[in-house]
């Protein structure tokens, strides 16, 4: 999957995007299909990938797959993943204590 999104990364602007498909799974593993829930640059160059992709048979009673991404472009380029993972998250200030007095 790493190679997938690497091959998509150029499309990104700075900050936080989703892409949303769902794949259709019948015709595996000869192909999918892949609808885009809200096409972008980056969501459509996953769906190309997506669709290139050899999918292994569905089992009879699976017939669609949703696959949700969220990714984030720092603005100062590249981080490692601990950077990144604590420039979107929101700060947890349930354990503060408040001094009065």
């Amino acid at each position: 999957m790493g190679a997938l999104l690497q091959a998509c990364v150029g499309t990104l602007n700075e900050g936080e995007t989703a892409a949303r498909f769902v794949v259709d799974v019948r015709s595996a593993p000869q192909s999918v299909v892949v609808h885009d829930d809200a096409p972008t640059p980056f969501s459509s160059c996953l769906k190309d990938k997506l669709q290139a992709l050899e999918w292994p048979r569905a089992p009879n009673d699976v017939r669609y797959l949703p696959i949700h991404f969220n990714v984030h472009r720092p603005k100062d380029g590249p981080q490692n993943a601990d950077d990144a993972i604590k420039s979107i998250t929101p700060p947890n200030k349930s354990l503060e204590r408040t001094s009065e007095g």
